[in-house]
């Protein structure tokens, strides 16, 4: 049947198909612009991480890959970023292609060590991506993608921890190199001694001091730890080398036992408290060649050997006497000449007890003041060497052994600079979470430290500021004061 209203169709009629004909068609020259821009293949973000639950600054691995059509003209792809964590590029940014469903992209992937600084749940602002495509028929059209990781839950440190430093990684070892056990050292020998401490998965600041207590048969002097991280595609890898000189000390000969280090760390894999051991090392020390072990009432050798030869044959007796006479003779002469000598420094300092002199200003360079003065200089910049020079310093103060900075501020008892001094290891050893240490405060302490009386000051004069290290009027070298 024929519809008369379609074979005459009325003007009103003939203006509606003709405007919809005409919006038909612009549609349809909008598809292709419209395809590309709603496409969800022609761009599209993956993001991926090592795990879904972490320990506070422990390391957590993020993957994030950008998918993308080679019309793709230029573009912007956003970087994690999170206030309570300390974020890395773990590697260089990688690309390549990849099929996937059918269709050839084009891959940019980087990685990111991120290490979160506070227990809870922890969740990274979104993924972006904004840029412009060129299509086929040459006009430009922006596109955007975006794409949140999913929330991580961080945990505390366990309350069972022992060590005094948290330290989560995936594996920790401990070693050291230089003593060796089969050679024998002298007196007065340097000997060095590197340890070393390599963690996997945690940043080179973290990593405690290898500070370590050594026996009394040894003077150690440590030089500053030296810090060392890298990083790659399975995370970062951080060393702390701290290397010490040994010397032994005169009449100490025989076995020197260096104690075992013990450093508790949580290894991640296998969730639980591990130890990393230095064993302890024996180290020989040989007798003094001046004075060797077992020698009789501290005669020299040549002595014994004269005295052994006598007694061991009675017809050199004539002989030997006239020798031990020559011997009496010589040892007469020996203590005339110190006798002299010991005069001569006495009536020179004398003479000098009137004369108003500061030791410090001749003291060698190893002195009091040039080591506060590298000291003061350190704490001003805040430089690492300033935990190797206060023992030096506190040592030369008080004339006591000092190897550790925990020894130093022992000795020193000011709780103000033991303050600033434990803000200044926190702020190095928690990837600066800790408050920064002031150097004016710094220097403001130890200045007022210096300036008080020692605890002990036996044998120094009344109004000094620091404890005498040689007599009265007498300084190293035949100096006088």
């Amino acid at each position: 049947m024929v519809n008369p209203a379609m074979d005459n169709p009325t003007p009103a009629s003939r203006l509606y198909r003709r405007a919809g004909r005409l919006l038909l068609l612009g549609m349809l020259a909008l598809l292709p612009a419209l395809a590309g821009a709603q496409d969800p293949r022609e761009t599209h973000i993956e993001l991926a991480a090592s795990d879904d639950q972490v320990y506070v600054q422990q390391q957590l691995l993020v993957t994030v890959r950008l998918f993308y059509s080679d019309n793709i003209v230029r573009g912007e792809l956003s970087r994690p970023e999170h206030p309570d964590a300390v974020i890395e590029e773990a590697g260089e940014q990688r690309q390549y292609r990849e099929r996937r469903n059918g269709t050839d992209y084009r891959v940019v992937e980087r990685r990111y060590a991120i290490f979160p600084q506070s227990p809870g749940p922890f969740q990274l602002p979104t993924i972006e991506f904004e840029g412009l495509a060129r299509h086929d028929r040459g006009h430009v059209y922006r596109l955007s993608d975006s794409a949140t990781l999913f929330e991580i839950h961080v945990r505390d440190i366990p309350a069972g921890f022992s060590g005094g430093t948290w330290l989560p990684a995936q594996a920790l070892t401990l070693s050291d190199e230089g003593v060796d056990p089969g050679q024998a050292a002298r007196p007065g020998e340097n000997l060095t001694r590197t340890l070393k401490l390599r963690a996997e998965g945690l940043p080179a600041s973290v990593l405690p001091p290898l500070e370590h207590q050594y026996p009394d048969a040894l003077r150690s002097y440590p030089e500053p730890a030296n810090r060392q991280a890298s990083i790659g595609p399975d995370g970062m890898t951080a060393i702390l080398e701290q290397t010490v000189a040994l010397v032994p000390v005169p009449g100490q000969a025989g076995e020197v036992q260096l104690p075992a280090m013990r450093i508790p760390w949580w290894d991640v894999t296998e969730d639980r408290e591990k130890v990393a051991v230095l064993p302890a090392r024996t180290l020989m020390v040989a007798g003094d060649p001046a004075t060797p072990p077992g020698s009789r009432e501290g005669k020299p050798e040549v002595l014994q050997a004269k005295e052994q030869a006598i007694g061991s044959n009675p017809s050199d007796e004539l002989v030997g006497g006239g020798m031990k006479w020559g011997w009496y003779a010589a040892l007469a002469v020996l203590a005339a000449g110190w006798s002299a000598t010991a005069l001569a420094w006495w009536f020179h300092a004398r003479r000098h007890a009137g004369a108003k002199a500061d030791l410090a200003d001749n003291r060698p360079v190893n002195g009091e003041r040039p080591l506060f003065k590298r000291l003061e200089e350190a704490a001003k910049s805040l430089d690492p060497e300033f935990f190797t020079l206060l023992p030096r310093w506190t040592a030369a103060v008080t004339g006591r052994r000092c190897t550790t900075t925990g020894d130093a501020l022992a000795e020193l008892d000011s709780p103000e600079l033991s303050q600033e001094v434990v803000r200044w290891q926190e702020h190095l050893f928690r990837g600066g979470s800790a408050d920064r240490p002031d150097p004016e405060k710094l220097l403001r302490h130890l200045r007022h430290r210096r300036g008080q009386p020692q605890r002990t000051d036996t044998g120094s004069a009344p109004g000094h500021r620091l404890p005498r290290l040689y007599p009265p009027g007498i300084e190293p070298g035949g100096r006088s004061g």
